[in-house]
């Protein structure tokens, strides 16, 4: 029927423009990726990679709020465990970096936001309670920090993050007095 040969068109151009978004970001040619990768979705809205990998290139771009949307479309399109565990650290580390970004501008409300966020989608991430910690100390809550940072330390995987989250620990007994 005619209705078949139209979507089995659309399926073969969409999966054309995304081979090109591939080789593009690849490339590290995130804008021209994005280009495809529209395209891609234009032709085939459902498919879930043109969703990820539209996401991979907002991020490499610091257009993390946008990465973050472009993953949740992918999230309601219905995905496979593996996947989800992928779009999941992808929106984790944007809601990190908007965390740091809120943070750097002294909107620590805003970045405990991001932080927990993030913390929703992969709570095994150290970094994350390591910054919320920073932030929450920023706003005089030590005790929270301390809290913060501690689980940060349980998730540590490096010996960098696990000085860091020692160091802030320290710091905030300091800053308690004891």
């Amino acid at each position: 029927t005619s209705s078949d040969e139209r979507d089995n068109a659309n399926n073969y151009i969409s999966q054309c423009f995304n081979n090109l978004g591939v080789q593009a970001f690849s490339g590290k040619y995130y804008q021209e990726a994005i280009i495809r990768f529209d395209a891609a979705i234009k032709h085939c809205g459902s498919e879930v990679n043109y969703h990820h990998n539209r996401a991979k290139c907002l991020y490499n771009l610091h257009r993390y709020a946008e990465a973050i949307e472009c993953i949740k479309k992918a999230l309601d399109l219905g995905i496979v465990n593996e996947q989800k565990n992928d779009l999941f650290t992808l929106m984790s580390r944007g809601y990190e970096a908007l965390g740091v970004q809120a943070f750097n501008g002294k909107h620590y409300q805003d970045a405990l936001s991001y932080y927990n966020q993030g913390i929703e989608k992969t709570p095994e991430r150290s970094g994350l309670y390591i910054d919320k910690a920073w932030c929450l100390g920023s706003l005089d809550k030590y005790n929270e920090a301390i809290q913060s940072a501690t689980l940060g330390l349980n998730f540590a995987t490096s010996s960098d993050e696990r000085d860091k989250a020692n160091n802030y620990i320290s710091q905030c007994f300091s800053n308690l007095g004891v």
